[in-house]
């Protein structure tokens, strides 16, 4: 079971220095503490019940709303904030550890006789301040030492392949010296002209081969030589030595 504290809310406001310099209305005023009460009830671990004062109200019932880990509770007409308080205390078991936070000499000494602790209005006060300057503070450190779960987890090679990876020198596998630059495929415009190209060769090469066996340059029977003229063969030239 948690520690209980109780808190006189119009006590506590009549004593909070930044509602007068704020100039916040009484509304307003009651909303920023119990606002305030609910980060502070994470931080202390208690459970907390802020007692409002209605005793000049025209409320027929009493009233509770949790928010938080925060009871605020509104008195009916002709109650007292001090007699809800000193009640509560009263029924609370006497191995549960209880605060209350208010400034009112009567009630302080009313707290004392039912064993609970007291506390003043302006310590309930600087309490909060530092559990939430405290809050403040740890969370700006979490955030700067925050790391990647992930990435704390990956090898270094690992981390490294991946980066190259994100800025397309290559992949994991490749080794620096191994990596080509990958040309764009060719368009169907320029493998149609590229075949076209190869027939053309194939042709050409064909016709030459053509003409080199019909007309032999220097062959056996005679031909003709660059400048046209006809030209003997072997067995002419060997009939003129003989002649």
């Amino acid at each position: 079971m948690k520690p209980l504290l109780i808190v006189d809310g119009y006590n506590v406001i009549g004593a909070w220095k930044e509602a007068k310099d704020r100039a916040w209305s009484m509304d307003e005023s009651r909303d920023q503490l119990a606002r305030r009460l609910e980060d502070f009830a994470g931080y202390a671990g208690e459970e907390i019940v802020l007692v409002f004062d209605g005793y000049l109200s025209d409320r027929k019932t009493r009233t509770e709303e949790e928010h938080g880990g925060v009871t605020t509770v509104f008195t009916k007409h002709a109650e007292t904030a001090d007699s809800y308080i000193e009640r509560l205390v009263a029924e609370t078991p006497r191995y549960r550890s209880v605060r209350v936070a208010t400034s009112d000499g009567l009630e302080q000494s009313q707290v004392l006789s039912t064993g609970a602790t007291r506390l003043t209005s302006r310590e309930l006060l600087r309490e909060m301040s530092q559990a939430r300057q405290s809050g403040l503070t740890g969370a700006e450190t979490r955030a700067g030492t925050q790391r990647s779960p992930i990435g704390a987890r990956l090898p270094g090679t690992v981390l490294s392949a991946l980066e190259e990876m994100r800025r397309g020198s290559g992949t994991p596998d490749e080794q620096p010296e191994q990596r080509q630059i990958r040309k764009p495929a060719a368009s169907a415009q320029e493998r149609t002209r590229h075949k076209g190209e190869q027939h053309g060769q194939r042709g050409q090469g064909g016709q030459e081969e053509r003409d080199r066996r019909n007309h032999p340059a220097g062959g056996r029977n005679g031909g003709r030589g660059d400048d046209g003229r006809s030209r003997p063969g072997e067995r002419g030239r060997r009939g003129a030595r003989r002649g």
